[in-house]
């Protein structure tokens, strides 16, 4: 299953019809507890996936830093997501404690899961041709960068 189509999938087995996805209430949904820290980023980190032993057995946890901006922690999170959804296997990143380090190739599908779970191209392409792409971002609680990286597909289709 592409990245795309497991968003999708997220999107229909919740009835999301309309902008923004609610990314929190996903995770809690899924049963991955989300932690927001306001400790300096670590290097380019901005959200980290980790598996922690509770002794009774494992709990997935998503940390993101608090400090980034409301449409660049939703798309952290979204990504983070994907590596859940998508189920990748990384390994373990020496810089966190029960951080999980993925392949360039698994970074690539998780920022697609995340652009399609956040940006549902079933809704987007209904509207992306009447608003202008800050007010799409605005809409849809992601960055301007990231709306106006998702719109370039419908672009290149004229």
């Amino acid at each position: 299953m592409s990245p795309e189509e497991a968003a999708a999938r997220i999107i229909k087995k919740l009835a999301i019809s309309s902008p923004p996805v609610d990314v929190q209430e996903i995770c809690r949904r899924m049963g991955i507890s989300l932690l927001l820290y306001g400790g300096a980023k670590i290097g380019k980190l901005l959200g980290v996936t980790s598996r922690i032993n509770t002794g009774s057995g494992f709990v997935t946890v998503i940390s993101v830093n608090s400090r980034l901006a409301p449409g660049r922690m939703r798309f952290t999170i979204a990504h983070e997501l994907g590596h859940c959804v998508l189920r990748h296997e990384g390994t373990l990143d020496a810089r966190i404690p029960g951080g999980i380090k993925y392949s360039r190739l698994d970074e690539r599908h998780a920022d697609r899961f995340a652009a399609e779970l956040l940006m549902p191209d079933d809704i987007l392409a209904a509207e992306w041709c009447w608003h202008e792409p800050d007010f799409l971002a605005r809409r849809y609680g992601v960055s301007l960068e990231a709306m106006s990286i998702r719109l370039e597909k419908y672009v290149r289709v004229l």
